[in-house]
């Protein structure tokens, strides 16, 4: 169930206070998570460089505007040149795109 409230782990009562109280054992748990996660966080925002977004462009015969900035939470010029790369390989005859 998805909620707007915040809930732990282990849910608990929330004290009167709009904001809830996280244990020292939760605190740990997000910084030491948060710590983890990080350069895989970065590198999903990162979409490639100009240049390789170029290179893409070109070798599909695009224009150089066809494409979107690459970054945030969109596909990266290296996933979409492994998806280029799985089209010419194994040639199908539908293709269907199913992002938004």
């Amino acid at each position: 169930m998805t909620t707007k409230l915040l809930t732990g782990i282990l849910s608990k009562p929330v004290e009167s206070s709009s904001q809830a109280r996280l244990t020292l054992t939760e605190r740990a748990f997000q910084i030491g998570f948060g710590a983890m996660q990080w350069p895989w966080l970065l590198k999903s925002l990162y979409g490639g460089t100009r240049h390789s977004k170029f290179a893409l462009l070109e070798r599909l015969r695009l224009d150089h505007d066809a494409l979107p900035h690459l970054g945030s939470w969109k596909a990266d010029t290296h996933f979409l040149n492994r998806v280029v790369d799985l089209v010419e390989e194994r040639q199908p005859a539908n293709v269907v795109e199913l992002g938004s």
